[in-house]
């Protein structure tokens, strides 16, 4: 049997995809190291045979989470700001559930802590969030124990603010906001 070139590109971006829903399984357990090999993995595939940046977009928010599990914040912010990125200039609805949260844990683990809980906030009105075990564990409980340090007059403008916050326009705001706080400056340090 010979394979077409089509048959090759379904197989790596099945094996991409396995990498990638592996990765989440190891990050769900707190196994970062396998996290960031199977992540890794996928987006080295996904690089070489894709042209879905979504799908790229979409698998470079939990290698962040990872990078952060493994303390590598720069790291970390790379990711995120790439995949925010992405989503962002195709308009891409679907990886932004998946980025915002793990920004928003970024935020947190950086000192940010009122941005943090404003854009936790935010991703968890949305019910793929909010109601998510996944994302509550990864992203939402972390921040939770980040955050405790807050007011609860801070916390609850934070839901107040959510509550009137466009998706979209939080998403423009946000990658100036994460460039001003040298995410950008790190990314192109890094490539």
């Amino acid at each position: 049997m010979v394979l077409k070139e089509a048959d090759t590109i379904d197989a790596a971006y099945m094996i991409a995809r396995a990498n990638r829903i592996l990765g989440w399984v190891a990050l769900t357990e707190n196994d970062y190291l396998e996290a960031y090999r199977y992540l890794q993995e996928s987006i080295r595939i996904h690089r070489q045979t894709s042209k879905d940046q979504e799908i790229l977009a979409w698998t470079l928010a939990p290698l962040g989470r990872t990078a952060l599990g493994l303390g590598q914040r720069s790291q970390a912010h790379v990711y995120l700001y790439e995949a925010l990125e992405i989503a962002a200039n195709m308009g891409a609805f679907i990886p932004t559930l998946f980025i915002l949260p793990m920004v928003a844990l970024a935020l947190a683990e950086a000192g940010e802590l009122e941005r943090a809980a404003d854009l936790w906030a935010v991703s968890s009105r949305h019910p793929f969030v909010g109601r998510s075990p996944l994302l509550e564990a990864v992203a939402g409980q972390p921040i939770a124990r980040l955050t405790t340090s807050l007011p609860a007059d801070v916390v609850e403008a934070s839901r107040r603010r959510a509550g009137a916050a466009d998706w979209w326009q939080t998403i423009t705001d946000l990658l100036p906001t994460l460039r001003n706080l040298g995410w950008v400056e790190v990314k192109q340090a890094q490539t």
